[in-house]
């Protein structure tokens, strides 16, 4: 008996060694959840899972190496992707708010644009195997916290085009190399935080960097202006204004008088160039294209196209004998699809180096051909740092804001740049410019990343940089994360200043706000 209550006692005592054995091992399973995420294979054959989740309405590219699109409908929280996937397709996932959790297999290898864009994803797993992460593919993904990336694979998600930006993820990243570093500057890489190339907005907000070209436009006795959304115009008097066509146009363009847009014709679903008939406001289509950026000299149209393979590449358009010629032969991406302008008888343009970088070049006309300009001034390095290039040319030469300062420039042989005025430290980082015979205009935008405000300034100063005034100050900021002056724009028609903002204020070239009613209501 007394050998049989041994038995029981030790069999007893091996069960709770056993429990309790289990029980670390479960704690330390926890322990890892947080630092990765697991990708669990799947029993089911590549065969019996395509026709599930294509039976949920998930649609895969023909040879099911992707997926171009999940039913924002299926409302499961979390999402396996499986083995075979290598590509999450553009917008694929864009907007979906039932997802909270999202795992992708060790062999992704690309996002693209907009993969997950404003969706209400909370946690991702990015493995060091992806090699492409597309603009704007996690933007306002608000509530995503959690990415499970090596530190090595950080700065390469974090470095893509607004591609994490308005995320807690990377705000969260960025403050912590803040505090680590105790410069601001430290945060310039990363566009998730502080995007100082702001003028790139997808599709929309066009800036007024080109010769005659914008939001805005003077014709005789009227300002045409545009929201994105239609054209309208107001007579100089600044009068009600009115409705001249309810179609998308985002950039206005003023060539031998006559009035030329970049927009989208929605009944006949065509992105292109179109000429606007003064008289009876009836469009045509000039050139079918997705472009919302452009010049025109010599009748031959200058502009910018945007494919899903090499981003913006720079093309040239006869309006006569209608041939379209590829310009930049380096295939190198054109860096802001606003950043050209006309010198004398030259394109000038800025091509991206992928690093944050840019390549200034010069396009001679006579010649088709391009080349690149090299910077002789020892000012900067074209190819570390060079970024934000906003031009406008004023009486043959060109201004610029280059790195937060104002440079003024003369192209001969080569670009000879002039620093007119250095970043404003105390103000915060200097955007779009406006040049007219006696003045420089231009506005900052102010981060204090104590609260995430962004306060917005107008300044005028003399061609010298002399006399800087601040003639305004924006009564609005924002606390989300966003920036005021990164999405605003600023125009000059005679003697008044433009600025589209959330709303369009009307100013004096002193800052005083004019009774204009810009509204078409």
């Amino acid at each position: 008996m007394k050998n049989k209550y041994k038995l029981i006692l030790t069999l007893i005592l091996a069960l709770i060694i056993t429990l309790s054995a289990c029980k670390d091992d479960m704690e330390m399973v926890d322990n890892q959840s947080t630092d990765s995420v697991e990708h669990t294979e799947s029993s089911e054959s590549k065969e019996d899972i395509i026709a599930k989740y294509k039976a949920e309405g998930i649609v895969f590219n023909v040879n099911y190496t992707a997926i171009t699109k999940y039913p924002e409908t299926r409302e499961n929280e979390e999402f396996i992707v499986p083995d075979f996937i290598k590509i999450i397709g553009s917008e694929a996932f864009k907007g979906n708010t039932y997802l909270k959790k999202v795992v992708l297999p060790e062999n992704i290898a690309e996002i693209e644009w907009s993969a997950f864009q404003e969706s209400c994803i909370e946690e991702i797993n990015i493995p060091d195997s992806l090699n492409t992460i597309g603009d704007f593919a996690f933007y306002k993904c608000m509530n995503l916290t959690t990415v499970h990336v090596s530190e090595e694979m950080i700065e390469k998600i974090l470095g893509g085009r607004f591609s994490f930006m308005r995320t807690p993820f990377a705000e969260n990243y960025a403050k912590k190399k803040f505090i680590e570093s105790g410069k601001q500057a430290k945060l310039d890489s990363y566009s998730a935080i502080i995007p100082y190339d702001t003028s790139t907005q997808y599709r929309t907000n066009q800036s007024s960097n080109m010769v005659n070209g914008g939001q805005i436009i003077e014709v005789n006795d009227y300002i045409y202006y545009t929201d994105g959304k239609s054209l309208n115009r107001i007579d100089k008097q600044g009068r009600k204004s009115e409705l001249v066509l309810e179609s998308s146009a985002y950039k206005l363009y003023l060539y031998n008088d006559e009035i030329y847009y970049s927009g989208y014709d929605e009944d006949n679903d065509i992105y292109g160039i179109f000429n606007l008939n003064k008289i009876t406001f009836e469009s045509s289509l000039i050139l079918e294209s997705y472009t919302d950026s452009f010049v025109i000299y010599d009748d031959i149209i200058f502009y910018t196209s945007y494919t899903d393979t090499n981003g913006l590449l720079l093309y040239s358009y006869n309006m006569n004998n209608k041939e379209n010629i590829f310009i930049n032969e380096n295939l190198a991406n054109v860096r802001d699809r606003d950043n050209i302008v006309i010198y004398k008888d030259k394109i000038i343009y800025a091509l991206s180096d992928n690093n944050y970088g840019e390549i200034l070049m010069q396009y001679n006309i006579d010649e088709a051909k391009s080349y690149e300009l090299e910077n002789t001034s020892n000012l900067f390095n074209f190819r570390g740092g060079f970024t934000s290039a906003k031009m406008q040319t004023f009486n043959y030469e060109i201004y610029a804001q280059f790195n937060g300062g104002v440079y003024k420039a003369t192209i001969e042989e080569n670009i000879k740049w002039e620093q007119i005025i250095p970043r404003l430290d105390d103000e915060g980082h200097i955007y779009q410019l406006c040049v007219t015979d006696n003045y420089i205009f231009f506005f900052t935008n102010q981060f204090l990343i104590s609260n995430d405000i962004h306060y917005f300034h107008i300044f005028r100063m003399k061609h010298d940089g002399s006399e800087i005034t601040n003639i305004y100050n924006s009564e609005e900021h924002n606390t989300d994360g966003g920036s005021t002056g990164a999405y605003a724009r600023m125009y000059i028609v005679e003697d008044k200043i433009f600025l589209f903002n959330d709303r369009k204020t009307v100013l004096d070239f002193n800052g005083n706000v004019l009774n204009w009613d810009m509204s078409t209501n």
